[in-house]
């Protein structure tokens, strides 16, 4: 029976310590066990049990059932559109909620294990319409108990599960664990134990690993098992730790899940948020403490689109043994790329050749000394950012400081558990993504042009520069302004751009000449140069047209600069070539809105700004909105 034996499941069955359905879900399960039970007798069997009614009421009155006004009573029209056998699951699914809310396995979770399992019914609930597949009502009942096994487990071996879920609270290591305690494992029992409540095979086939044949292969099997999957993790990134790296890791572990099942990043908060009132109504129908939910947002999602898109690879080095095995056996499980050395040398080979985003360093090693090793490899610049993780012995407590003090980033003790592993591992991978970003956006240009031969910094700079004025040109410029118009959309920053002109500066060349209107032009890039931040982009992007990029500056700010810039200019006499020139500017400001909807769109509204700059006298700061035309398209 599904890797539980018939004669093994009759035994534990026999025991009478199984949880098994009693009153009025028993009595339900034998009357329609005939196909045709009357109606009548179902519905006056129903109405003998208060609480099994507001039950079903509540879940008939649901969005994903769509009735045009609210049932009030158990009626042929409202078991229609449960359906009878949904009906037997759900009753029995009740049951086994109101009536077996705690027992003697002091390790076991109680509480917790029916919170997860409501909010995993109710997220199915809800897919049943994506799906599409199968009814509402039967994909709720088999959400809520597709883990039925574990509490199976701690009514029959409470003493044993105990010790189990001391030992291992990960799911993986775990169920390794009560297949060696117990010779079977608590999915399988759980699919035991639905075949015998009468729950179908399409159901109960998907609660074992995957496994090539005809059954994994049924594509409305696949749409359970994926339904399932989504379910689960989502229940636990819900009810889970408020930590923003642990939501972040649970979320991009279900985004191919998700899209695989139809639904795009929208339909996923949709479906979050959704769970907020469905679990806290839920929670009161069955007298469940209302646990806190993490806030699933759009910002959540991209965050784990990123993380997912990652693929990191991880370089350990230790001696060949058990604890470098169950290293590569947890990383390979969690989607890492996985590397080998047994000493230093080996190391720093694996290093240059492969470039590892981690490292993890055995402390005491028989071909080298781990502190050593980090020391060394944190003065390099191929290891500078890299997230070392140290192995550390647990009879010396002075050696984790020393792993920190020769560089590492954190430390596990040995042996190593799963879930702590796991969890350096998130911490390591979001701070990885950090330093990459935040190298990324402050160095991206100067990193370049550090790694160009002579030669290539030359042809660089005179491809991203303006000969005369030493300023960027309109190619750099509009590079920059693409980066930063995606950073500011990733991080919510404000992004404003000045467009000026020379006023007049055409006169300047016809009466002075070209040489002097070229003095005139470096005169006013080193104006603009002299009153920019760090951080501001000065460019030169037409004839006497310069650019001003402005990062994490407002409308209000970037115009008061503008004004700076202006009154400078009006106020400095040049002398060039003999002559005495002064000069004016007009200015045109923007900063990005949700009105407009690309870098395109915002030159063209300080283009305009300038132009209403021009037509209104010249020398003045105009700032885009409405009195500078139509808005840019």
């Amino acid at each position: 029976m599904w890797g539980l034996g018939r004669d093994r499941f009759d035994a534990l069955k026999s025991s009478d310590n199984l949880p098994s359905p009693s009153g009025v879900a028993l009595r339900l399960m034998e009357l329609t066990s005939d196909a045709d039970a009357p109606v009548s007798e179902i519905i006056a069997l129903l109405n003998t049990d208060p609480a099994s009614i507001g039950r079903l009421l509540k879940m008939a009155n649901s969005a994903v059932y769509g009735r045009p006004r609210p049932a009030v009573a158990v009626t042929p029209d409202v078991l229609l559109s449960i359906g009878i056998r949904a009906l037997r699951q759900v009753v029995l699914a009740f049951s086994l909620l109101a009536n077996h809310r705690q027992g003697n396995c002091r390790e076991f979770d109680y509480e917790g294990f029916w919170a997860h399992s409501l909010v995993r019914a109710l997220v199915c609930q809800r897919l049943a319409s994506q799906i599409n597949v199968i009814p509402a009502a039967e994909l709720f009942t088999f959400g809520l108990l597709a883990r039925i096994g574990e509490l199976g487990l701690a009514s029959l071996f409470s003493l044993e599960y105990s010790e189990v879920l001391k030992v291992r609270a990960d799911l993986p290591g775990r169920i390794d664990l009560e297949q060696k305690t117990f010779g079977f494992t608590s999915p399988m029992l759980s699919a035991a134990m639905l075949a015998d409540w009468g729950m179908p095979a399409l159901f109960t086939s998907v609660l074992l690993p995957r496994e090539p044949g005809p059954v994994t292969a049924n594509p409305r099997a696949v749409r359970i098992r994926d339904s399932l999957e989504l379910a689960e993790g989502l229940a636990a990134t819900l009810l889970g730790s408020t930590d923003k790296n642990a939501v972040t890791d649970g979320l991009a572990a279900l985004l191919p899940v998700a899209s695989a099942l139809g639904l795009d990043n929208e339909k996923l908060v949709a479906l979050s948020q959704d769970m907020h009132e469905d679990w806290a109504t839920w929670s009161k129908t069955f007298e469940l403490a209302v646990r806190p939910f993490n806030v699933i947002t759009s910002s959540d999602l991209a965050n784990a689109a990123t993380v997912t898109a990652k693929v990191m690879s991880v370089l350990v080095v230790a001696d060949e043994g058990g604890e470098r095995e169950f290293l590569e056996e947890q990383l390979l499980a969690s989607g890492y790329t996985v590397l080998f050395a047994v000493n230093g040398p080996e190391c720093v080979r694996v290093i240059q050749e492969s470039a590892p985003d981690m490292l993890i360093v055995d402390a005491t090693m028989s071909a080298a000394d781990g502190l050593t090793l980090v020391a060394t490899l944190r003065n390099t610049q191929a290891c500078e950012c890299m997230y070392i993780v140290m192995l550390t012995h647990p009879k010396d407590k002075d050696q984790s400081l020393k792993a920190v003090e020769a560089g590492a980033d954190d430390f596990l003790i040995k042996p190593v558990e799963s879930a702590t592993l796991q969890a350096r591992l998130s911490s390591g991978k979001h701070t990885l993504l950090t330093r990459c970003n935040l190298t990324a956006e402050r160095d991206r240009l100067r990193s370049d042009i550090e790694q160009l031969s002579a030669f290539h910094l030359e042809a660089l700079e005179a491809a991203l520069t303006d000969q005369l004025t030493g300023l960027y040109n309109r190619r750099h410029a509009i590079r920059r302004l693409t980066e930063l118009w995606s950073q500011s959309n990733r991080v919510g920053r404000h992004l404003s751009v000045i467009v000026m002109d020379i006023d007049h500066f055409k006169q300047v060349n016809d009466r002075y000449g070209h040489a002097t209107g070229d003095g005139v032009l470096k005169h006013f890039a080193q104006i603009l140069r002299n009153h920019s931040r760090l951080p501001d982009l000065v460019c030169r992007i037409g004839g006497e047209e310069f650019l001003l990029i402005l990062p994490d500056t407002t409308l209000d700010g970037a115009r008061q600069h503008a004004d700076r810039i202006r009154k400078a200019c009006e106020s400095i006499c040049m002398e060039i070539g003999g002559a005495t020139i002064s000069i004016t500017a007009s200015f045109g400001v923007a900063e990005k809105t949700l009105d407009l909807p690309g870098y395109e769109e915002l030159l063209d509204a300080a283009d305009q700004a300038l132009l209403t700059a021009k037509r209104q006298g010249r020398n003045q700061v105009v700032a885009w909105g409405p009195s500078c035309g139509p808005s840019p398209s």
